[in-house]
């Protein structure tokens, strides 16, 4: 799965980057069943990444409320499916957590309607 990020009002460290690669990366386990070549065939490409996660990471503030927000987004790209997920936290590694754990409850569920069709 390659893995496209992109920050607003955060700088992207190189520990910044392995979290999120990490974080979303053990999201490809889930995933088998839509790495099936057959699955992509129409839709991509020959030699093209089957699977690509875009992940957007920023800053924020909340009105009235004081001190900084993170908020974490990732979409994944499917030939008949967009997976979406979005998270804000007062810390960063627990928004990236979040929505990895959305995600892959709809990988799962994407999983079983694929394989009950």
């Amino acid at each position: 799965m390659k893995i496209a990020i992109k920050t607003k009002d955060i700088k992207l460290t190189p520990d910044l980057k392995e979290l999120i690669e990490k974080k979303i990366g053990t999201l490809e386990k889930y995933s088998g069943i839509l790495k099936k070549k057959d699955y992509f065939d129409d839709f991509l490409e020959k030699g093209k990444e089957r699977v690509i996660a875009e992940v957007e990471i920023g800053k924020e503030t909340r009105g009235a409320k004081t001190g900084a927000f993170f908020r974490a987004e990732c979409q994944i790209g499917l030939p008949q499916k967009t997976l979406r997920a979005e998270a804000v936290s007062e810390d960063l590694e627990q928004a990236i957590n979040e929505i990895r754990d959305e995600l892959k409850i709809q990988i799962k569920k994407h999983k079983e309607k694929r394989v009950n069709e």
